[in-house]
């Protein structure tokens, strides 16, 4: 009966051990989206932009740069920017980690 027993006890406290187990975010490491007209997402440890590198956007128009939250719905923004834009736009912070999203353009 106790090798029956003691599989099961060893298997349910490996279980419990997984619950205690918490994800652990990306720290401060920065992460990239894709890259349109050189424009992008620029994700941090619960801290998310949009920005473009210079010289700046190389199209005017809108864009739109989504960021994946864990634990919570995902954030999104539509910024609309001129030629040679270089403004960087924060985006509204996930609670708990922010993984990389992509951008899209259109005018």
């Amino acid at each position: 009966m106790l090798k029956r027993i003691a599989p099961i006890l060893a298997t349910g406290a490996a279980a419990a051990v997984g619950l205690i187990a918490i994800p652990a975010a990306n720290a401060s490491a920065v992460t990239y989206s894709n890259v349109v007209n050189n424009c992008y997402g620029e994700y941090y440890n619960t801290d998310w932009n949009q920005d473009c590198d210079s010289p700046g956007a190389t199209d005017d128009g809108y864009y739109y740069t989504t960021a994946v939250c864990d634990y919570q719905s995902d954030k999104s923004m539509t910024v609309y920017r001129g030629y040679y834009s270089t403004a960087e736009v924060d985006g509204t912070d996930c609670t708990f980690d922010v993984d990389t999203g992509y951008t899209v353009f259109w005018d």
